[in-house]
This record gives C-alpha cells, sequence and structure tokens, in this order.
C-alpha cells in the first residue's frame, strides 16, 4: 500500500497555488494603475523642496493652474469669497487657525499672493505655503 500523494488509485493531494498566483498579479496590477490617481491634491502640481514636510492639521485651500480657487471641495470665484468662507470657517471652535495653500506650480505668483491676502483677512495666523518633497532628497 502506497501512501504518496500520486498514487494510481488514489487522487492528487497538492494544492494548486496557480489560480492564487493570478488573482494577486491582478490585484497587484490594479493597485499599481489606482494608486497614482489617489492624490491629495488633485489638479495641483505643487513646486518642488527639499525640506518639505507634510502638515494634516488645518484648512487646506487649493489653487489649480485654471486659477479655480477650492476649499474642503467647495469653489470660489475670487479670493473675496474665499475670505468670507474662510473667516466662517475659522471662527467655529476647535478649528485650527493654520491654512494651507498649494498653488499649482505653473500660477504667475500674482495669483498666490492674493490667495495669501485673502487668507490674512480672514483671520489665518499661520499660512503655510505647500510644496511637494524632490525625488531623491
Amino acid at each position: 500500500m502506497s501512501t504518496g500523494a500520486t498514487s494510481s488509485k488514489g487522487a492528487f493531494s497538492d494544492i494548486n497555488v496557480t489560480p492564487m498566483a493570478d488573482i494577486m498579479i491582478v490585484l497587484l496590477i490594479i493597485f499599481m494603475v489606482v494608486t497614482p490617481m489617489m492624490s491629495d491634491t488633485p489638479g495641483v502640481d505643487l513646486p518642488g523642496s527639499r525640506t518639505a514636510d507634510e502638515q494634516k492639521e488645518g484648512s487646506v485651500v487649493l489653487v489649480k493652474a485654471s486659477g479655480a480657487i477650492e476649499m474642503s471641495g467647495e469653489s470660489f470665484a475670487s479670493p473675496a469669497e474665499l475670505t468670507i468662507r474662510l473667516q466662517a470657517h475659522l471662527e467655529t471652535p476647535g478649528s485650527s487657525h493654520l491654512v494651507q495653500v498649494k498653488a499649482d506650480r505653473g500660477l504667475p505668483y500674482g495669483q498666490v499672493v492674493a490667495v495669501l491676502n485673502a487668507c490674512r483677512a480672514a483671520g489665518a495666523e499661520r499660512i503655510a505655503l505647500m510644496a511637494s518633497r524632490e525625488i531623491g532628497s
């Protein structure tokens, strides 16, 4: 009587890992394609810096290459509208008085300054102009 895995009368008892490997490869490809799409700043190409640190507290104001201004998914036509909405947000109890401005690298600096002035007029105590960390730094 043979007790091996490949006897002529018994069933093959080894585990077939080929389907599991196929599934893992497909999942790996899906994650490799989807991960770059999950960006913090959609539509904003931040300037690079060797010392950039990601801050997690406070309000985030996006200034896109088209000049559109956004905060918490809400769009504003002008920096004056941003000032009104940001002032109401900063007056809520428990809110941080830090405002992070993420502006596209291709914008004229005058547009960025207008947004910074709007944040200052809204009562922000600290304003951080954000950058992305350069590769190799």
